[in-house]
């Protein structure tokens, strides 16, 4: 079918799609024809009026832009044990390609947002991700992702825990250049009954860059998610969480910290849908504002009639260090159903004067009294942190976004 546009920030895209080789099986090539025809029907989100989804985040600057199409960059470190595969797509065969088969693109609807269908249509190879049933992964799989001064890359991440599996995930993403670039990044995970998955996401991108990332997360019964993502970077970054908690006892525990400084804008949306009884969500995220600079937090919680039993926390806390810094926080609760416990907090404010002031009568200059503040302010949040690894990346990585303020 022929795709064409009239927007000529667009047709980049529409004619990179026209290049792909018609050498990949024809599952994908009829998945990619459909993402690509909705991105025509879509395009970019051009207009904030009317449109909540979009309200508090401006993407007009990406629409001027005509970046240079190359696959994304990625790396895995450390050793891979048995029971665990981590391949890239192109690579995956026998067992491993019918998985890919069943699960890619099956949880990130491209139907809607022009962003996964973009990517769904232009990703030119994936990270396959997948633990064995019953298998136990005692160190993180670190995945590093990057990107390069007037590229733009659309990184995709699967990963499939299945039944009793347990795995850990440190998903980094930054750009080795100074320049402007923009990152589409889509990560679908899959955690099987009785399954526990972990990832850690840090987005470390260049201040002038674009970074866009969808992330589709899908829980049955019995299972565990948990997530913790750090926004350090990135001149206009968005990052969507959406999780289904499909199954009885079924769980997930969502936190984040974003630091923005100079005129940067980061954007978390997330959205737990609680789509079986006894099921449990918890969300704790916690920012620092500087200069000019810009926070957007939604979290969005809905719960389908007829759950029972069902239990939901959200909180959001900011810190505004410049009268010039802003935060959009926004908490939506959706309940469809009486017998469940769901509470909500929402704070901004700045660094407590008498504490600074405590610590300065102690010897500290006020920089350093309030650095200290700020630590201790960012690492309450990583009490959910299980994996000792984890935890020891994490907080290496918010001292380090401490020190550099």
């Amino acid at each position: 079918m022929k795709i064409s546009t009239n927007e000529a920030h667009e047709t980049q895209y529409i004619t990179e799609f026209h290049k792909f080789p018609k050498t990949e099986p024809s599952w994908l090539e009829e998945i990619r024809t459909q993402a690509m025809e909705r991105f025509q029907l879509l395009g970019f989100p051009r207009n904030r009026r009317g449109n909540e989804f979009w309200k508090y985040t401006d993407v007009s600057a990406l629409l001027t832009k005509n970046f240079e199409h190359e696959p994304a960059n990625s790396a895995a470190v450390g050793s891979i044990p048995n029971g665990l595969s981590v391949i890239n797509l192109n690579g995956a065969k026998g067992h491993l390609k019918d998985i890919a088969k069943l699960y890619l693109a099956k949880f990130a609807p491209f139907q809607k947002d022009p962003f996964i269908s973009l990517n769904t249509a232009l990703f030119q190879d994936a990270v396959l991700i997948h633990a064995a049933e019953g298998i136990k992964i005692k160190n993180p799989v670190k995945i590093h992702l990057h990107s390069n001064d007037g590229k733009v890359t659309h990184p995709r991440v699967l990963v499939i825990a299945e039944d009793g599996s347990k795995i850990d995930i440190s998903l980094s993403h930054y750009g080795h250049s100074s320049g402007d670039y923009f990152a589409n990044v889509v990560s679908e995970v899959i955690v099987g009954k009785n399954a526990s998955v972990s990832l850690f996401r840090a987005q470390r991108e260049k201040p002038d860059s674009f970074h866009i990332a969808n992330t589709f997360v899908s829980v049955s019964e019995n299972g565990r998610f948990d997530y913790f993502s750090l926004d350090n970077g990135g001149g206009v970054a968005r990052h969507n969480v959406n999780i289904s908690l499909s199954g009885q006892n079924a769980s997930c525990n969502l936190s984040g910290v974003y630091v923005t400084r100079n005129t940067q804008h980061v954007d978390n949306h997330t959205l737990i849908h609680h789509l079986d009884s006894n099921t449990t969500s918890d969300q704790l995220f916690k920012g620092i504002l500087l200069d000019s600079s810009r926070a957007v937090f939604v979290g969005q919680v809905e719960v389908s009639p007829g759950c029972k039993k069902v239990e939901t926390h959200q909180t959001n806390k900011t810190l505004l260090l410049s009268p010039s810094a802003e935060i959009n926080t926004q908490p939506v609760l959706d309940i469809a159903t009486d017998d469940i416990q769901a509470s909500h907090g929402n704070a901004v404010g700045q660094v407590d004067r008498d504490s600074i002031f405590y610590l300065m009568t102690r010897g500290l200059d006020f920089a350093s009294a309030q650095k200290i503040l700020m630590e201790g302010f960012l690492l309450e949040i990583l009490k959910s942190v299980q994996n000792e690894s984890l935890l020891l990346e994490s907080t290496e990585s918010i001292n380090r976004t401490i020190d550099e303020l």
